[in-house]
């Protein structure tokens, strides 16, 4: 699976991000929102930590599905959405 490595920071709860971290071994499938508008669903893969709300980390992006991710380019900048609710931001390395 192709994978891009970023940085993300999850909003604090009182900004109207999550109200708990996630678990960085696999599982957390958001959407991501480039600038541009583009969506693009990926699953957040890091050493396993938890990454809280407030918190920044580095992580893998695993790209899941068969379209075109050609805007996820080194120093791209992203929002982390859940529906239609802005959990975090992030910046492609």
């Amino acid at each position: 699976m192709l994978s891009v490595r970023a940085r993300i920071t999850l909003l604090e709860t009182v900004a109207g991000g999550r109200e708990r971290g996630i678990d960085t071994s696999g599982g957390y499938r958001p959407h991501v929102r480039v600038d541009g508008g583009e969506m693009l669903g990926v699953e957040v893969v890091g050493e396993g930590r938890s990454i809280e709300p407030g918190e920044s980390g580095v992580v893998d992006l695993e790209l899941l599905y068969d379209i075109d991710y050609s805007p996820s380019q080194p120093g791209v900048a992203f929002s982390i959405v859940e529906g239609a609710r802005r959990v975090g931001t992030g910046v492609i390395l």
